[in-house]
């Protein structure tokens, strides 16, 4: 809640949305008090963006670990997190994570992603259900509680040489 106080005496929020996760539960309050519209976000998309954004965080993060034989973290996170958000977005339109902080931008990602033809139309209700019955309808397809078997090849670097990075 410390880092959230801090935060915004140098910027205005006016609409806060999480998930349902046990970190925000003081948020509410927070909220309340500072006049921040606060919503909860549902559904398996709920925050699907900034969930790739972290996992890529991570995989940067742990790569630059590896690479110098370090476990200091904090050295290297802001590095990464300016890297990342200067890196244009297939999923944004080519837009960089930095270069959207403006109302009209998302009408500009949209605009982007339709002449890239990155954006899907989304199926009807009765589309999606005839879809589903032509899926169920075929017995080659993968069912619930089937069994499967994957064959993961093991790399030359697998095992050895992988440097034990810890998080504290």
């Amino acid at each position: 809640m410390k880092a959230f106080n801090v935060y915004l005496k140098d910027h205005e929020i006016e609409k806060l949305e999480t998930d349902l996760g046990i970190e925000y539960s003081l948020c509410k309050k927070l909220c309340k008090q500072k006049n921040i519209l606060y919503s909860f976000k549902r559904g398996q998309n709920k925050a699907n963006f900034a969930e790739h954004a972290i996992l890529q965080v991570k995989k940067r993060l742990y790569k630059m670990l590896r690479g110098t034989l370090s476990k200091n973290w904090p050295e290297y996170l802001s590095t990464i997190e300016k890297d990342f958000n200067k890196t244009p977005i297939k999923k944004l339109g080519m837009f960089s994570p930095n270069k959207i902080n403006d109302v009209i931008d998302p009408y500009l990602v949209l605009e982007a992603q339709n002449q890239s033809k990155l954006r899907n139309e989304i199926p009807s209700l009765e589309q999606q259900q005839k879809n589903e019955e032509e899926y169920n309808k075929n017995n080659a397809n993968l069912k619930v509680k089937d069994y499967v078997y994957l064959n993961l090849k093991a790399d030359a670097f697998s095992k050895s040489f992988d440097v034990q990075v810890k998080y504290f």
